[in-house]
């Protein structure tokens, strides 16, 4: 396990060294997570903004799914985000 880190490190701070980003997110992100906190903590559990679209990006720790539902816990430094995902609107 140590020399997998050490390689992966080495290979990072190549990346850095060379002006690319080791960590590019794979789509664009439009808000920041406290921001996107601020902005709709005024939302009651259940309430869906069906009209709006965010960029979100965090590191999630838990992922739970069933056959109608699915749910993503985000923890950032200090916030933490859950993200439940439905197939209401769904057409197939």
């Amino acid at each position: 396990m140590q020399q997998y880190f050490e390689m992966r490190a080495r290979w990072i701070q190549s990346l850095k060294d060379s002006g690319k980003n080791p960590y590019p997110h794979k789509f664009p992100v439009s808000i920041s997570v406290p921001t996107f906190i601020e902005r709709y903590q005024h939302l009651q559990n259940g309430e869906m903004l069906t009209d709006v679209v965010v960029g979100l990006a965090g590191t999630f720790s838990i992922a739970l799914q069933s056959s109608c539902i699915r749910a993503n816990v985000s923890q950032v430094v200090f916030a933490r985000v859950v993200a439940v995902a439905t197939n209401y609107f769904s057409t197939s």
